[in-house]
């Protein structure tokens, strides 16, 4: 099964799309050195024709520290980054249409458990499935991307603290989990215990790589391990630019 096609009006992971979706799932955007990341975003953006990210942070930041991070990020590239959409105290329901004319929605870091609570209490995962879903560009930043996987679960391995009653289910836009900071944050030791018990392929990644799923197939920036059933898959160790297909 191929994580998205190129098909018009296709189900990925129960979610009807009418047109094709971009998702970008990355460890971090800080590490130096990351010229192909880079180089993949620039491109999605570029065969959008739309240069501007709608920034939503996984908490409030009040002093826009690690929005001015990312705004720093995004402007070496001549990328216009939106006034941040906070979820939280500054919450306004009224620009979520700026979200719709954005080129990219940019997910950011953080506590995952935190972000999921801020989303599922403003209605938001299915403004974003909507969005996804009529051609848009998500942007996940580690725990913004474990949030368009099928749960955050994996979340608890990393330490994040849980919130006890939270709906684990995320945006489910993949069929598979994703495991970043590997050999920073987590051992590989530990990504394999838990893939012992899940049942999806987990795709993992240090900082600086990535991963870019769209009407291309499944794209691997830097180096990509796959594991599964609580073993690596030595053929699914990708590097630099390798495209493939979910059979």
């Amino acid at each position: 099964m191929l994580a998205v096609r190129a098909d018009a009006d296709l189900k990925v992971c129960s979610l009807r799309v009418s047109k094709i979706m971009s998702l970008v799932f990355l460890s971090d955007q800080l590490t130096r050195d990351n010229d192909e990341t880079d180089y993949a975003i620039m491109s999605l953006l570029e065969e959008r024709n739309n240069h501007t990210i709608f920034y939503i942070p996984s908490q409030a930041d009040k002093e826009r520290f690690f929005y001015s991070r990312a705004v720093s990020y995004y402007s070496r590239f001549g990328i216009r980054v939106l006034d941040y959409f906070d979820l939280e105290n500054e919450y306004d329901a009224k620009r979520i249409d700026e979200l719709f004319q954005a080129g990219a929605v940019h997910l950011s870091g953080g506590s995952t458990f935190h972000f999921l609570q801020s989303l599922q209490r403003r209605g938001f995962l299915s403004v974003l499935k909507k969005y996804a879903a009529n051609g848009g560009t998500l942007i996940g930043v580690s725990a913004g991307a474990l949030l368009m996987t099928p749960h955050i679960e994996a979340s608890l391995v990393y330490g994040d603290p849980f919130i006890e009653g939270i709906d684990t289910r995320a945006l489910n836009l993949v069929d598979w989990e994703f495991f970043p900071h590997i050999n920073s944050l987590i051992t590989e030791e530990k990504i394999i215990a838990y893939s012992r018990q899940s049942g999806k392929r987990i795709l993992s990644c240090e900082d600086g790589d990535g991963i870019i799923v769209s009407e291309k197939g499944t794209q691997y920036i830097g180096i990509v391990r796959e594991y599964y059933k609580g073993a690596l898959q030595p053929s699914r160790v990708r590097k630099y630019r390798d495209t493939i297909e979910w059979h």
